[in-house]
């Protein structure tokens, strides 16, 4: 008796599929990280080239944010992607999600929120008052009957779509922005 469950022993005697599949699976993460990576070089272009292109956590969240909205230390509001990997687009994980995010303080979660409600209606997940989120946006899943063809392509235009609609919020607030970056020892 080896002490491995039957599913374990399974594993280890199939263990050349099974170093495939991770390989395989770390190959799909840098191919949707550079997918992501192109959508948001392509909109940085498409918005103005006052934006920055940022990324965090193992490029499962990339962002832009302005320059002139940059406090001392960090970037007042971004407008980005997280949770984007293999897993929360074709898993069972939590969705990937688009996003507005305020980084400082002060009322400007709140007026941004207030302003993407007011612009998209159709946005009903509000995000709670005590999140810095001003809007979010689930990023879809791949349906079962959905060929990856058409899954990519789609994405790209809802990814796209939403973060120009956030974006173009936020800019619509500037001076709020701005006097926000200035309180908070900005520009």
């Amino acid at each position: 008796m080896s002490g491995l469950s039957e599913t374990s022993v399974m594993l280890v005697k199939s263990w050349g599929a099974v170093a495939q599949v991770l390989a395989a699976e770390k190959r799909l993460g840098s191919e949707l990280e550079a997918f992501l990576r192109k959508l948001f070089e392509d909109l940085r272009l498409k918005l103005d080239d006052d934006w920055d292109l940022r990324t965090l956590d193992d490029a499962h969240q990339m962002y832009l944010a302005r320059r002139r909205w940059r406090a001392p230390t960090e970037y007042a509001v971004w407008v980005g992607v997280e949770r984007f990997g293999p897993e929360q687009l074709f898993g069972k994980d939590d969705f990937a999600s688009i996003y507005l995010w305020v980084q400082i303080g002060g009322n400007l979660v709140s007026v941004l929120a207030e302003a993407v409600r007011c612009a998209h209606p159709e946005i009903t997940d509000v995000p709670s008052k005590r999140s810095r989120y001003a809007a979010e946006r689930k990023v879809p899943k791949l349906a079962a009957a959905e060929a990856l063809d058409q899954y990519l392509p789609s994405l790209h235009d809802y990814i796209s779509e939403w973060l120009t609609r956030f974006a173009r919020v936020a800019m619509s607030h500037e001076e709020a922005i701005l006097r926000a970056v200035a309180g908070a020892g900005g520009r």
